[in-house]
């Protein structure tokens, strides 16, 4: 039987209380990004819901690991982390005829959860190249220095195409390290992407 990770659908924002009531419901699933010593968000999760030991036991050594992806980002001096995949929680776990029954009991009935990526009966893992992105992004816990505005901020471009047009951040992708900024073109506002390094709080 093979331990192949699948992608948990949930409820938006509820990822980490999804991720927590299998990390702490069933014994012996491992997380790394679920750890309240290291991250802030987590830590402040007061609710989630408890699976009783009758379930987790049920899924002792079936499921193994559970992740939330997720990145930190320096916004005006502060420290902020923002999960990778809103929506998404990645499960390791053993899949097959004689199992997906017991996952989907427990695991279906968690409050936050909306589906298994696939369906139920016959889920889609990930590839193998999926699977070294995700364990490379968990392993990934650098501090990204140089953002210092928040979405909703106004920005001045520092080079490029529109040098010295100030606009406001609508969006900011952290792995692409790029920025989606309106700026006003011919009296339009248009969204264009912008480099993080190459733009500063106006």
């Amino acid at each position: 039987m093979s331990r192949d990770w699948y992608i948990l659908e949930t409820v938006n924002r509820y990822e980490i209380q999804v991720g927590l009531s299998i990390s702490c419901g069933i014994p012996n699933v491992e997380s790394t990004t679920l750890d309240p010593e290291q991250d802030e968000a987590v830590k402040n999760i007061k609710y989630y819901e408890k699976l009783d030991k009758e379930q987790g036991a049920l899924l002792e050594n079936i499921i193994h690991r559970v992740e939330v992806p997720a990145t930190s980002m320096k916004e005006r001096g502060k420290v902020v982390v923002k999960r990778l995949y809103p929506k998404y929680v990645y499960i390791q776990m053993d899949h097959d005829a004689g199992t997906k029954n017991e996952i989907k009991a427990v695991v279906n009935n968690i409050y936050g959860v909306i589906n298994l990526m696939g369906g139920w009966d016959h889920p889609q893992p990930l590839s193998e190249e999926e699977v070294q992105t995700l364990l490379k992004q968990i392993g990934e816990a650098q501090i990204i220095d140089s953002v210092e505005f928040a979405e909703g901020d106004l920005v001045r471009i520092l080079e490029g195409a529109f040098q010295d047009y100030t606009g406001r951040v609508q969006d900011i992708n952290l792995d692409k390290r790029l920025a989606g900024v309106t700026i006003p073109i011919f009296g339009k506002e248009t969204r264009v992407e912008i480099d993080i390094d190459k733009m500063v709080a106006a």
